[in-house]
C-alpha cells in the first residue's frame, strides 16, 4: 500500500508540478477580479512578471516557417523604425506541432495596450505602410491564429521572478480549465502544494495567468521557465523530496489533487495539455536590461 501510494504520489506530482505547478504565494489574497490583479503598482518590481499578457497563438502553413520567420523579421525592424516600445517573447514548439508559434507580449496595464495604438497612429505613413505590408507578408503565411487576454495572478504562482525568464531557453506550459464554482477550492489546493514545495526547498518557479477573453471561462496558463531540458533530470528527486514532507494526512490529500477543481478533456481545444516550447530570441523583443542577465542568449554577437 506505501509502495503503490508513493507510485500514485509520483504520478499527481508531476501532473501538478510538472504539467500544472500551481502553487501560491500564499501571502497574498486571490484578486478580487482582473483589473486588480492587471493594476500595476506604484513603484513596478523590475524582478515582477508582467501584469497582462497578450498571448498569440499562430499555426503557420506548412513549408511556411522560413518565409514567416522573414516576416517576422520585418516587422520587428519596423517597430526599432518607429521607435515603437513592444516587449515580447517569442516561442516554438520544442514538443509537439513544428509549425506553431506563441508570442507572448508584455503590458504594465490594459491602459499600456490602449497607449501602444496610439502610438502606431502617430507613425509617419511610409513607416505605417511598411509594417502593414510586412504583416500582411507574416499573416499569408498563417494556417491559423488565436489570440488570448491574460492578467497575472501571484497568489496562484510559485517563487515569482521575472529574472528566471531572462536566464531560460525554454518554457513549459500548463493550459487548464478551472471548474465554474470551484475556484475557491482550486487556490486551496494550489496553497497546499505551495506549503509542501516550501518546506521541500524545492527550486521552482512559474508564473500563472487567467484568461479573460479569447478562451473558454476560467482557462488558466501556467508558465515554467527552463534553463534547458537537464532541468527535468532533476525532477525525480525533487517529487521524492516534496513527498518526504507530507504525513498520511497530507499524501492522502495529494492523492485526490485537481480531481474535482480541473476540467479533463473539456471546454476547449485539447484541454488540459502541457507544452514545451523554445524561446526564439531572434523573434523576440526584450529591453537591454532583461537581455544583460543572459547575453550570449538574447544578443548573440552575429559571426563576420
Amino acid at each position: 500500500m506505501k509502495k503503490t501510494m508513493r507510485l500514485r504520489l509520483l504520478g499527481l506530482l508531476c501532473v501538478a508540478a510538472f504539467a500544472l505547478g500551481g502553487a501560491a504565494a500564499r501571502a497574498q489574497a486571490p484578486a478580487a477580479n482582473p483589473g486588480d490583479a492587471a493594476r500595476a503598482p506604484d513603484a513596478p518590481d523590475v524582478n515582477a512578471p508582467p501584469p497582462i499578457l497578450w498571448i498569440e497563438r499562430e499555426v503557420v502553413k506548412s513549408g511556411g516557417m522560413e518565409a514567416h520567420t522573414e516576416a517576422v523579421h520585418k516587422v520587428l525592424a519596423t517597430y526599432e523604425k518607429a521607435k515603437i516600445p513592444i516587449a515580447a517573447i517569442a516561442l516554438s514548439t520544442a514538443v509537439g506541432d513544428e509549425n506553431e508559434m506563441v508570442y507572448l507580449i508584455a503590458f504594465d496595464s490594459f491602459h499600456a495596450i490602449d497607449d501602444l495604438e496610439a502610438q502606431f497612429g502617430k507613425a509617419p505613413p511610409d513607416v505605417i505602410q511598411e509594417l502593414v505590408q510586412h504583416e500582411e507578408e507574416e499573416s499569408a503565411q498563417h494556417a491559423s491564429k488565436r489570440t488570448m487576454v491574460a492578467v497575472y495572478r501571484p497568489d496562484l504562482s510559485y517563487r515569482p521572478d521575472a529574472t528566471v525568464m531572462a536566464r531560460a531557453t525554454l518554457v513549459s506550459t500548463f493550459q487548464h480549465i478551472v471548474r465554474l464554482g470551484h475556484e475557491k477550492e482550486y487556490a486551496e489546493e494550489v496553497g497546499f502544494l505551495a506549503g509542501a514545495l516550501d518546506k521541500a526547498n524545492v527550486d521552482w518557479h512559474w508564473f500563472t495567468y487567467q484568461v479573460i477573453s479569447g478562451a473558454p471561462l476560467g482557462t488558466y496558463i501556467r508558465i515554467q521557465p527552463m534553463k534547458s531540458m537537464a532541468d527535468w533530470d532533476a525532477h525525480g528527486q525533487q517529487v521524492a523530496a516534496l513527498s518526504a514532507t507530507l504525513d498520511d494526512a497530507g499524501h492522502e490529500r495529494m492523492w485526490k489533487l485537481w480531481g474535482n477543481t480541473i476540467l479533463q478533456a473539456g471546454g476547449d481545444e485539447e484541454t488540459p495539455v502541457s507544452r514545451l516550447y523554445a524561446i526564439r530570441p531572434d523573434q523576440s523583443h526584450v529591453s537591454d536590461g532583461f537581455a544583460a542577465l543572459n547575453p550570449g542568449f538574447w544578443r548573440p554577437r552575429r559571426k563576420e
